[in-house]
């Protein structure tokens, strides 16, 4: 079952990372692993949110 909640928030913060990460990387004085930093951040925020939301659905059973 697709969750609205999680795919939702992932696309807000994809508006919100994806064009900071492209000004980052085009930055000729900036570091370019900054914008891979905050992608690997997102994904295990959301691989940890969708852990949570799938064990709190596998105890009420």
């Amino acid at each position: 079952m697709l969750n609205y909640r999680t795919v939702s928030g992932l696309l807000l913060l994809c508006v919100v990372i994806l064009p900071l990460s492209f000004q980052w990387a085009t930055a000729s004085d900036g570091q370019w692993w900054r914008p891979f930093v905050i992608w690997a951040l997102l994904i295990y925020a959301v691989y940890l949110q969708q852990r949570h939301s799938r064990r709190g659905r596998d105890d009420s059973e």
